[in-house]
């Protein structure tokens, strides 16, 4: 976890949300060096998806692959900070929306 002290500098102006931040690993291809992150550029059911592969160019390249693992998708439920119960599912999208607009108002857009 991360405590920013210049919320301003470090956020530029956004939101800022507390959270782990875990930093990916990369796997070492068989030179033995850090894989790079690479993204599926084709058409297709994998495009944009990223995957690791050996840093070197192709002629010299291992040919080490392996997908990057993906992130399960979290919901996040925003709650007045008064309150001793978490929202019900109607609430929650009216306190979306007003965390919305009061972000909104705060900016004066």
């Amino acid at each position: 976890m991360r405590a920013v002290r210049n919320l301003m500098k470090a956020s530029y102006g956004r939101p800022f949300l507390w959270g782990n931040v875990q930093p990916l690993v990369k796997p070492e291809c068989h030179h033995s060096l850090s894989c790079m992150v690479r993204k599926v550029k084709k058409e297709g059911l994998n495009k944009d998806r990223k995957f690791f592969c050996c840093p070197n160019d192709k002629e010299s390249s291992c040919g080490y692959f392996d997908w990057v693992p993906e992130e399960p998708r979290q919901d996040v439920s925003f709650v007045e900070p008064n309150s001793s119960k978490p929202p019900e599912k109607h609430e929650e999208h009216y306190l979306t929306n007003k965390f919305i607009n009061d972000f909104a108002n705060s900016l004066n857009i």
